[in-house]
């Protein structure tokens, strides 16, 4: 490993900076990696023309659609994810999402009735999945899967994945805010990037641990710093440290509009047919798999701070970060969660 260097590639993709940074990668597996962020972004994507995905959506209601094994299952985990008992993950979202445009241009407030016709094509019960063909089917037409809330976790996982493969020990995979690492302890000669360096998405890469020049330090931990909510010009709430774990982040900060007074997000639930309206303005999940970080930001948000810190006691395989309406941050498990307020308008309960 070269000690105190960090190589890093960059692309636009996904609508996001995505970077990889790597401490022991040649310039040739980065590369790689980015190609398969490509690849799958291609394959993913509700937006491409010619991929599988937008074929599912195009043969809704018509015929089912063979696809590669891969797509099947992240569907068959977003279904699952869907139809768990009170789940405020969906996958078929795809007509609200279109509907209300939050993010693509939309600023106005859908009629009522047009919001709860939508609905009715918002059913992921309806998305048919046959294991032993490797079909999807939707049931009706106009219906749409829509993997924007799980895709960047599966990318990252498999990018992961991938490194892992090539024996690379340490990394820092930016998705565009979703963030997964790569760490393994060993003395390193610490590197200390700039902080004014950084991206403008709600989390990357600030330093290594304890990050000074010409010192040792015995982990190659990861630091990703947690934007402050509303704040534009890319100030940080905090420094969250992971190690081996995935940094996901479901806000309503970045893609809203505001009308009559109201705020009018992105986060959309399918319950009601409207943005969800409770006490939190972000919810942050660190987890072992991007794909897990994703699917429960998602539900926890929706759920709320009390219900949600409910959740993940009972949930071992994840961590999470609240940020509410009142300025508070609000940590699952302290004693597992390693992160430093740096915001003081902030109060850390």
């Amino acid at each position: 490993m070269q000690q105190g260097h960090i190589r890093t590639v960059h692309a636009v993709m996904m609508g996001s900076d995505i970077s990889i940074k790597s401490r022991d990668a040649d310039a040739e597996t980065l590369k790689k990696a980015l190609q398969l962020v490509h690849h799958y972004e291609k394959k993913l994507s509700a937006n491409n023309s010619d991929s599988q995905l937008m074929k599912i959506n195009q043969m809704a209601g018509k015929a089912p659609v063979s696809v590669s094994e891969d797509l099947f299952e992240l569907i068959t985990i977003a279904k699952e994810a869907s139809l768990m008992p009170g789940s405020l993950f969906n996958f078929a979202i795809g007509p609200l999402v279109k509907l209300w445009k939050i993010g693509f241009s939309g600023h106005t407030i859908p009629n009522e009735k047009i919001i709860q016709e939508t609905l009715l094509r918002c059913l992921p019960s309806e998305v048919l999945l046959d294991f032993s063909e490797r079909t999807v089917y939707l049931q009706q037409i106009g219906m749409e899967i829509d993997l924007g809330a799980i895709a960047k976790g599966y990318i990252a996982d498999m990018v992961r994945a991938y490194l892992v493969s090539q024996s690379v020990n340490s990394a820092l995979i930016d998705l565009g805010g979703n963030i997964h690492s790569l760490s393994q302890c060993e003395p390193l000669l610490a590197y200390n990037e700039s902080i004014t360096e950084l991206s403008h998405n709600q989390a990357s890469l600030i330093n290594p641990k304890c990050a000074k020049e010409t010192q040792y330090v015995h982990s190659l931990n990861w630091s990703v710093g947690i934007k402050t909510p509303f704040c534009e010009n890319n100030k940080f709430l905090g420094i969250l440290n992971i190690e081996n774990e995935s940094v996901v982040t479901t806000g309503i900060y970045e893609r809203f509009f505001i009308k009559n007074n109201h705020h009018y997000h992105h986060v959309l639930n399918t319950l009601t047919g409207y943005p969800h309206d409770n006490d939190l303005v972000s919810v942050t999940v660190i987890s072992k798999r991007s794909t897990e970080g994703e699917i429960w930001s998602t539900l926890l948000y929706g759920l709320g701070l009390e219900k949600g810190l409910e959740a993940v006691k009972n949930n071992s395989a994840i961590e999470a970060i609240f940020i509410t309406r009142k300025n508070e941050v609000v940590i699952s498990d302290k004693m597992k969660v390693c992160f430093e307020l740096l915001d003081q308008h902030y109060t850390l309960l």
